[in-house]
């Protein structure tokens, strides 16, 4: 959790996730018929860093995870046009999330493409698409597939939240979750 922001496992992060996501008119659509059926596997905060992530490099397999980013107003984001494509020698970093170098991602032949969020919005891509935040906070999101998701260790929320985690999924759409007693 960012400081002064709604923690996501609170009754109002779930809320969050459920209005603007998992409802919402274009992206759960989208979702569907990207994966057909997924489970959302990661709910975090990320801000701006000097580096290039992707959250998967695999590009063997056709597409196995979507990430939903949800941008605060004045965002600035590079993405890396076809670089879920390749294969990119990604390292583990320290905020758990995949690095890649700038020169791997030139010698691929990937462009980059520069967005600003102005007003905020949001995005969807391919987990393999390498991507930087130069300024502004994405609340991201991670839809897997049954394959992919079940190799995530499960976000723990307490377990008061459990009835409206229940009611958040669908036939399409599961959460990936474990339930911790409270006390």
């Amino acid at each position: 959790m960012e400081d002064n922001a709604t923690p996501f496992a609170s009754a109002p992060g779930l809320q969050f996730a459920e209005t603007n996501v998992l409802r919402h008119p274009i992206i759960r659509p989208l979702l569907e018929s990207l994966l057909e059926t997924s489970s959302l596997g990661l709910y975090r905060s990320l801000g701006p860093s000097p580096f290039d992530y992707v959250f998967n490099s695999d590009p063997g397999h056709e597409v196995e995870i979507i990430m939903v980013m949800i941008w605060s107003p004045g965002s600035k984001f590079t993405y890396w046009a076809g670089s879920h494509r390749h294969w990119l020698e990604p390292i583990e970093a320290a905020n758990s999330l995949l690095q890649v170098t700038r020169a791997r991602l030139q010698s691929s032949g990937s462009t980059p493409v520069e967005t600003t969020f102005e007003k905020g919005g949001f995005a969807v891509i391919d987990a393999r698409t390498a991507f930087q935040i130069t300024a502004g906070t994405a609340i991201t999101f991670a839809f897997g597939k049954e394959d992919a998701a079940k190799l995530w260790r499960p976000m723990q929320l307490p377990r008061s939240l459990e009835h409206h985690v229940t009611s958040m999924e669908s036939r399409t759409v599961r959460i990936n979750v474990t339930y911790a007693e409270e006390g």
